[in-house]
């Protein structure tokens, strides 16, 4: 199905009119914007800060490939967004393939900062197919 596209290029395939607004394209890697998305097969890395109008980012955990996720600035988001993460491969617990996911500057992640360090800043997902939802109360992140 396609919206806003004539060729889908996924089962669904959401787009917008120019490549600098907001789209959705699901096609079995990571979701993001259109103009962020990085699903390259084969990719060793993945580095991606989360936009504010990201929802979902679903993680493609390929054999030896790292994600890492950086949240936007809490302060510059509404009190309440959030974001949920997935790991689609349920590879994340690998050791070689790692889902991380920090937060910037000296914001929290459940009282964690940045230096603090596993588990909870950075995350680190356990693997399995596992999720989780991030969000603000516009200062500091949550696990919720």
């Amino acid at each position: 199905v396609g919206v806003g596209t004539t060729n889908p290029s996924t089962v669904l395939h959401v787009s917008s009119s120019s490549s600098t607004e907001a789209a959705l394209t699901v096609d079995g890697g990571v979701v993001f914007n259109r103009t962020e998305k990085n699903t390259a097969t084969g990719a060793a890395s993945i580095t991606y800060t989360i936009l504010e109008s990201d929802y979902l980012i679903g993680c493609s955990t390929e054999t030896s490939r790292t994600i890492a996720l950086t949240l936007p600035q809490a302060s510059a988001c509404q009190a309440g967004q959030h974001f949920v993460i997935k790991d689609e491969g349920g590879n994340g617990g690998a050791t070689a393939t790692k889902i991380t996911i920090t937060s910037q500057g000296s914001e929290t992640i459940d009282g964690h900062a940045p230096s603090a360090g596993e588990p909870n800043n950075p995350i680190k997902f356990s693997g399995g197919y596992s999720a989780l939802t991030l969000y603000t109360d516009g200062t500091n992140w949550f696990i919720f």
